[in-house]
This record gives structure tokens, C-alpha cells and sequence, in this order.
């Protein structure tokens, strides 16, 4: 079933479904490739980086972003994979990778930078989960735009519309 729901600019309504098919690959990435990438990671910074001054802190941001690449390679890669397209997975990290990157380059050290500074080691991983359901919106995104939109209008897009929507149906609810 779907919905109709305007766009930010309120000119064209924009129709919304949710796909279960999209939802249960993006699930299985991300409880079988997602997360425990992201725990040996953390395992990984704070053997090698210890403690929570502002130098390590400092250093863990700069290693987290240096992975990063890895994390959304593994991430569209694996949707590929489920989706059956393996064919396109070069073709999909060579034209994905660096735009998302850089939106997320906007996003995470500041993130980070409060979790590995503040937040007890147990907790990381959980304040990380919570700051990453809202990136997963956008990487789910990026994984699974069509190949011939362009990232910047993709983005662009995504802000416009998607968001966009999902706020105005959230305040129609209110209502």
C-alpha cells in the first residue's frame, strides 16, 4: 500500500511504498556485515588508540575516517550481492563511494568525536547504532539509487524529497 505525501516545496506530492524486498537486505547487511564490522573496528581503535583524551579522540576520528571506505564498499557491495547484481559492484563503488563518503565526512567526526570522548567503552557501540539508523537512511539510499542519477542530484534529492516527506508525514500524523 502506499501513500501520498508532499515534498518539502509542496508542489508535487510524492508517492511513498515501503519495499519489504529493500528492508530485509538492508537488515541482513546490516546485522551480518554492518555491525560486526563496525564492532571489530571499535575493538580495533581502542586497542590501538587507548583512552578518551583529546589526541586519541582525535586519532580515532582520523582512523574511523580513513575506514571508511571500507564500510560503505562492504556496505553497497553486499547489497549488490543480495539483490542479485553482483555484476555491477565495481561499477557501483567507483561512482558511490567517494560522494557518500564525503556526506559522511559532514556527519560522523562530530559524532564520534562526543562518543569516544564521553562515552563509556560498553556504551560506544550502542550511541554509535543510534547515530548510524539515522546515516543507515542515507547509505540505504546511496546503495540503492539508480545508476544513472548523478550523487549531487541525488543528494539533492534525497534532502528534497525523501526527508522531506518523511517529516511531513510524521507532522500530518501529529495533526
Amino acid at each position: 500500500s502506499s501513500t501520498t505525501s508532499p515534498s518539502l516545496s509542496g508542489d508535487h506530492p510524492q508517492q511513498w511504498s515501503w519495499n519489504a524486498d529493500r528492508s530485509r537486505i538492508m537488515t541482513t547487511t546490516g546485522f551480518f556485515i554492518s555491525a560486526p564490522w563496525s564492532h571489530i573496528q571499535y575493538q580495533l581503535f581502542e586497542r590501538f588508540v587507548p583512552g578518551n583524551c583529546g589526541s586519541a579522540v582525535a586519532k580515532k576520528v582520523a582512523l574511523s575516517a580513513a575506514m571508511a571506505p571500507v564500510s560503505i564498499s562492504l556496505l553497497f557491495a553486499s547489497v549488490l550481492v543480495l539483490q542479485g547484481e553482483s555484476a555491477k559492484v565495481v561499477d557501483k563503488l567507483s561512482k558511490d563511494v567517494l560522494p557518500t563518503w564525503q556526506v559522511g565526512a559532514l556527519y560522523w567526526p562530530m559524532v564520534l568525536s562526543v562518543n569516544f570522548r564521553y562515552v563509556p567503552i560498553r556504551h560506544r557501540p550502542l550511541v554509535a547504532a543510534l547515530f548510524g539508523s539515522v546515516w543507515s537512511v542515507y547509505s540505504a539510499y546511496m546503495a540503492n539509487k539508480k545508476e544513472e542519477e548523478d550523487p549531487v542530484v541525488a543528494a539533492s534529492s534525497f534532502l528534497e524529497n525523501d526527508v522531506g516527506s518523511a517529516g511531513m508525514m510524521m507532522e500530518q500524523k501529529k495533526l
